[in-house]
């Protein structure tokens, strides 16, 4: 019997439920705060985002433009985190572009740096798990700064602040979609292990 597909039902049960335990909020956003699905969504893959990303909506009781727009980012990372294609690569370059073709991101430009990360791990992403939850959490950021540089607009003090505050973030990102990832690869052997446990 194939566990995978019970696994990640399991896991997007889970993470509405994580979905449910917010953090700090966005800058600019409106209300909306990161949760602890933010810190992994990527690696359940792009059908799980959507679906605990609708769900959220629902959960939380909020429609604003900022809790629809954050569903998109979390989308193009877990494209990144599943693909093997070297075109995803266009993902953040296009964010970068977008960006400083802006008024503001022309005065901050330095910030969209952060979004080479993605295109340089891609060339090492099916080497290692760490390499592509990175890349995978910097795609997302980087779709995110897009649409809220433009939608909300905020001014260049605010994103030369978020520069430290970036660099943590992610880094907690990252670390976090390992480990679940390293948890949903495991399952199946656990359960295997204390099957034939019982049984003997």
């Amino acid at each position: 019997m194939n566990k995978q597909p019970l696994v990640l039902v399991s896991m997007i049960a889970l993470s509405v439920l994580a979905s449910m335990i917010t953090f700090t909020p966005f800058i600019f956003g409106q209300g909306l705060k990161f949760n602890l699905f933010d810190t992994y969504a990527p690696v359940l893959g792009i059908p799980a985002v959507i679906i605990v990303g609708i769900s959220n909506l629902f959960l939380h009781h909020v429609f604003n433009l900022a809790a629809i727009l954050h569903i998109f980012p979390v989308m193009f990372g877990a494209w990144y985190f599943g693909t093997k294609k070297k075109f995803v690569n266009l993902i953040p370059l296009i964010a970068i572009l977008g960006f400083v073709a802006h008024p503001v991101g022309r005065e901050v430009w330095y910030y969209s740096l952060f979004w080479l990360i993605p295109i340089i791990t891609s060339f090492y992403k099916e080497k290692s798990v760490l390499t592509n939850a990175l890349g995978a959490t910097f795609t997302t950021h980087a779709v995110g700064g897009l649409l809220w540089i433009y939608f909300f607009n905020p001014p260049a003090p605010v994103w030369q602040g978020l520069i430290p505050i970036v660099i943590l973030e992610r880094l907690i990102f990252t670390f976090t979609s390992v480990t679940v990832y390293r948890i949903i690869k495991e399952i199946p052997g656990w359960v295997r292990n204390f099957v034939t446990i019982r049984i003997s």
